[in-house]
């Protein structure tokens, strides 16, 4: 039953046990996709010293499933994998918004810093709901994200520029 695997896959990211390891990367790859995205969930939650995921759990890079390519950046934004990088970068030209947004919250996370060009490139074509997300994520991240934050202070949907006036004074930046 997939709902008993998906149970399985979180208690196991819970419990925090090396041995959880193989199982879960046995359950990345079940048939059913609330599985396998359980499973890479759970994997990103392992605080296991030395994990590396295996070339089939970095193929899910290329998953048709967006929230599987969102799962398997949260685990290596987690494990700061030697492929997080390449693989970050090629997530920011994902289809899916949801896939670019944590493409850009991973690499933010693991200390690029060159991401300015891209963000704004992303956030030009985001929805509203999209830029008032990484907005609050940004709102807590260095000073040289700021630019980017102030430049949705013109954007076309007050939500978005109102979310950009809350970020910057989180930071402690004046609009």
């Amino acid at each position: 039953d997939p709902r008993v695997l998906t149970s399985v896959a979180n208690a196991l990211g819970q419990i925090q046990s090396p041995r959880s390891v193989s199982l879960l990367e046995r359950l990345c790859h079940h048939a059913d996709e609330d599985v396998a995205k359980a499973a890479l969930d759970a994997l990103g939650n392992l605080e296991v010293n030395g994990f590396q995921p295996s070339k089939q759990i970095l193929a899910f890079a290329n998953h048709a499933n967006p929230q599987l390519r969102v799962s398997l950046l949260r685990v290596l934004r987690a494990i700061r994998h030697p492929k997080t990088v390449g693989i970050g970068r090629k997530a920011l030209v994902d289809r899916d918004e949801t896939v670019r947004f944590e493409a850009i919250m991973t690499l933010h996370a693991i200390g690029i810093p060159d991401l300015q060009g891209e963000v704004g490139k992303i956030l030009a074509s985001a929805s509203a709901k999209t830029k008032k997300r990484m907005l609050q994520a940004l709102s807590i991240s260095s000073p040289d994200t700021m630019a980017m934050v102030a430049a949705l202070l013109d954007d076309h949907d007050e939500s978005v520029r109102e979310e950009a006036v809350r970020a910057l004074a989180k930071s402690g930046t004046s609009a």
